[in-house]
């Protein structure tokens, strides 16, 4: 079992490399869909969601 010192900064960088990754593959493939619409707002409420969760950890690490 992983101690807690290996395993949160291993699911920090993992999570920095595929979070934006997962962003960029969503924006790039809306050229290729047939429901344009309907997926870039669902892309833009994912992207607004994940940027305001993101912002919400670094408040709460600059507080405390």
């Amino acid at each position: 079992m992983w101690s807690v010192p290996v395993k949160w900064p291993s699911m920090l960088v993992t999570a920095a490399i595929v979070i934006p990754l997962h962003f960029y593959r969503a924006w790039r493939k809306l050229a290729t869909v047939p429901n344009r619409t309907g997926y870039a707002l669902w892309v833009l409420f994912e992207t607004m969601f994940a940027a305001a969760v993101m912002a919400l950890f670094v408040y709460l690490a600059a507080v405390s």
